[in-house]
């Protein structure tokens, strides 16, 4: 069952210091009973992170960062007591919703897609429903609880416009974003030997639901270039010819996340689909020692397919294990 939250924002959470505005960064700050909104997030994790996909009242798309402040749980290295979840807002969030303390904003859940999707809207103390939907400040709520309140039946309805393929307006914003917490993470455990780091690219779970955005965020990544042959069939970032590439594929369980695809020329994806070609953990080519030396495929052994942009995002081990276990060593086999 999905939920969704109501929260009346707060001044601290709104930017202010006393009265005046401006003066911090500007968040939601997430109510422990409203938690099941959410995609997990971890106490055993540094700074877990996730993201919301959130439809506006005027048809964008946009996400939103979302961190579980838990410095409280890390004191060996962590001095503050933080415990504390936030969905940071940006400026549309702020703009299109006239976000401001005292100010309701209402998540509704999006059923089809996945946990954290959400139709948003607002409403201030003086319109009309904000006394029905402040029964429900702080607290979450099924689609079916809330279906007669004013604002509900609009939400539904631009959910039914929206285009399931459809990609977020600010994704560059949120990656940067969650590869800004990512790499900060990873930092502090090579520094104090922890556990294995898990897949930074996680939290964009929430995102990329269809194979479609899938392979769009990819050439985003890869600026419509094959990481192979570093360069686009046409230019002006036309994907023809260009395959986003499933390291572990799908149908065995491997996420639609970028850090379990490459992007490829069609032919190059068919040598990497069938063992031809794989990748070292340090994501590089290695050609497998059945194929011909004369092979032209030779001349891409040792290129290093890491992306330019996002490079947090590069494949992550587990799938590229897989794809040396599972494909690449039965090739020809």
């Amino acid at each position: 069952m999905k939920y969704g939250f109501a929260k009346i924002l707060g001044s601290q959470e709104s930017g202010y210091s006393g009265d005046k505005p401006n003066q911090r960064g500007k968040y939601v700050l997430v109510p422990k009973t409203c938690l099941q909104a959410f995609p997990s997030l971890s106490e055993r994790v540094l700074n877990d992170q996730t993201t919301l996909k959130c439809l506006l009242p005027n048809g964008n798309l946009i996400g939103l960062n979302v961190v579980y402040h838990n410095a409280k749980f890390f004191p060996s290295t962590h001095k503050r007591d933080h415990d504390e979840v936030r969905i940071y807002r940006n400026v549309e969030f702020e703009n299109t919703l006239k976000a401001d303390r005292g100010v309701l904003v209402v998540f509704i859940p999006i059923e089809n897609e996945a946990i954290g999707s959400f139709s948003v809207f607002s409403l201030s103390a003086n319109e009309p429903g904000f006394e029905q939907w402040k029964a429900l400040d702080r607290k979450t709520f099924t689609s079916k609880d809330v279906e007669r309140l004013p604002g509900y039946k609009e939400a539904i309805g631009r959910i039914s416009e929206q285009n399931n393929t459809s990609l977020i307006s600010n994704f560059e914003e949120v990656v940067q974003y969650v590869s800004n917490v990512a790499e900060k993470r990873s930092t502090t455990q090579r520094m104090q030997q922890e556990a294995a780091i898990d897949d930074p690219a996680l939290p964009l779970s929430t995102l990329i639901g269809t194979q479609a955005q899938f392979a769009a965020y990819l050439r985003d990544m890869y600026d419509f270039k094959c990481c192979l042959r570093k360069e686009s069939l046409l230019a002006n970032k036309d994907a023809l010819g260009l395959d986003a590439a499933h390291i572990q594929p799908h149908s065995h369980g491997g996420p639609l996340l970028p850090t379990n695809g490459i992007l490829l020329s069609a032919d190059l994806h068919r040598a990497f689909e069938f063992g031809a070609i794989t990748l070292t953990t340090d994501c590089k080519i290695e050609v497998h020692r059945k194929v011909s030396e004369s092979s032209s495929i030779m001349r891409f052994r040792d290129v290093d397919v890491t992306p330019r942009k996002y490079q947090v995002f590069k494949p992550f081990k587990s799938y590229i294990e897989f794809h040396r276990e599972n494909i690449f060593a039965r090739f020809m086999g």
